[in-house]
């Protein structure tokens, strides 16, 4: 089965009853993920950092970030947006721009303000909604063969804009070192089901192991095992909710060496074991 490269949509909530979508628990998803808000208050959660985000506000969350999005002020109205991984490399701008989506060290603000500019960012949501359009447990449409190439360049659109208003939300990689930490990171994007030894990357990039830790976390907020771990974990909670596999035989595909390690990093990161995630999201899926 192809990759999706990209999913979009738009919703409006008058009450907490009405709301669809992951709003019950902190999770993470295998895409990034860019909502645009346009009524209503929400708290968010995104790793261990808290944000009150009212209308006309753009959030980010990352392929590995763990995040809860709580609405306390109705109607709530979003436009959203999950792209791939690959689908990200895909627009056609340099990896410069991809910064502000891909790597979010600590001090990170996933929160914009894009009150200023809302019509013109509105716009480009509609634009994709129009072209690549989901609604909640119906199957994604496609408008034609040329929605996909429309999509990736009003994302790039969207990311010339946000740099022009939010350069220093955008990491400017020059050194030698933080170009071979993206492809680096790239390969663990790829790879992440493979046996990866850190230590053999840092050696093929010919940067000591010490220097490599320290660079990668600077670079995406992740030591590189952590960032390995979560790409892994974004995919099992895909599973989970989308097969019946054994918790073994998911374990395996994903790259674990065995299930009891694939479960205690799962609780451990989640809170929950991935036995009782498949179980409330099949109940979720049953509403």
């Amino acid at each position: 089965m192809a990759e999706v490269s990209y999913v979009s949509w738009h919703d409006i909530s008058q009450n907490s009853q009405a709301l669809v979508g992951d709003f019950d628990s902190k999770h993470v998803h295998n895409t990034h993920e860019i909502i645009l808000t346009k009524q209503g208050t929400l708290d968010v959660s995104i790793n261990d950092k808290k944000y009150t985000v009212g209308p006309k506000s753009l959030i980010i969350c990352n392929n590995i970030e763990m995040h809860l999005l709580t609405p306390v002020k109705y109607p709530y109205e979003r436009y959203g947006i999950h792209i791939s991984v690959t689908g990200l490399r895909k627009i056609p701008l340099n990896i410069t721009y991809f910064s502000v989506i891909a790597n979010h060290p600590q001090h990170f603000n996933n929160i914009f303000d894009v009150s200023d500019i809302f019509e013109e960012i509105e716009d480009i949501f509609i634009s994709i909604n129009s072209e690549i359009s989901t609604v909640h447990a119906a199957p994604r449409t496609i408008r034609d063969d040329h929605s996909e190439d429309i999509v990736r360049l009003k994302l790039g659109e969207l990311l010339l804009k946000l740099r022009r208003h939010f350069p220093e939300r955008f990491t400017v990689h020059k050194s030698k070192n933080d170009q071979a930490i993206l492809q680096i990171q790239q390969y663990i994007d790829e790879n992440f089901t493979r046996d990866i030894s850190i230590n053999d990357l840092a050696r093929e990039a010919f940067i000591s192991h010490t220097s490599f830790i320290n660079s990668f976390k600077k670079i995406t907020g992740y030591s590189p095992k952590h960032y390995l771990l979560m790409c892994r974990l974004a995919e099992a909670k895909v599973l989970l909710y989308s097969t019946n596999m054994s918790m073994s035989d998911i374990a395996s595909k994903i790259g674990f060496k065995d299930s009891n390690s694939f479960i205690r990093f799962f609780r451990q990161e989640m809170s929950i074991t991935p036995g009782e995630y498949r179980k409330i999201n099949y109940l979720n899926k049953e509403k």
